[in-house]
């Protein structure tokens, strides 16, 4: 008896860590998009939440610069560089 509530707590615990990883990773991206970043919240997120999957707390942070970053960089690496004037 004593393992199933033991379980039941545990569950509990779970589930309210999770929605507070996705309610901080959602208010995360819609502050860093509220500063002018030109980045898709929906990249934010998944920053933030793929961060937290790998290294907890600090990853919702460092997962969502991370991937901002590195978004930014493709999106530089896609566009067409400026035509050069010839001499």
């Amino acid at each position: 008896m004593l393992a199933i509530l033991q379980w039941r707590r545990d569950a509990t615990a779970r589930r309210f860590a999770v929605w507070m990883a996705v309610g901080t990773a959602f208010f995360l991206g819609l502050a860093a998009g509220s500063r002018g970043a030109a980045v898709p919240i929906l990249v934010v997120f998944l920053g933030a939440i793929g961060g937290f999957v790998a290294m907890g707390i600090i990853g919702l942070f460092v997962g969502a610069i991370v991937l901002s970053v590195g978004y930014k960089l493709f999106l530089a690496w896609l566009e067409p560089a400026p035509a050069s004037e010839a001499p």
